[in-house]
């Protein structure tokens, strides 16, 4: 991880065309804008968190709504046993 002090205007360049810019100043917050090629996904490290846990609890709705497929599996596996 890289820790840098930056004054309001002043810049930090990415590789691949990302610019971040403090923008603002305040009590407590900093204002950054991001520019960045449309091809970059940029979100809130909040939003992309929520985003990572409804994924994961959907796909354990998704296999728990298939246990007929668990099954299956497990008799396989208990056939190709000497």
């Amino acid at each position: 991880m890289l820790v840098v002090k930056r004054m309001m205007g002043e810049r930090i360049v990415l590789s691949g065309g990302v610019e971040i810019i403090v923008s603002a100043v305040g009590r407590g917050s900093v204002k950054l804008s991001i520019a960045a090629p449309d091809h970059v996904w940029i979100v809130r490290g909040e939003v992309y968190d929520s985003a990572i846990e409804a994924n994961a609890a959907a796909a354990r709705t998704a296999a728990s709504a298939f246990p007929i497929a668990d099954r299956a599996s497990s008799l396989e596996s208990a056939q190709e046993a000497p």
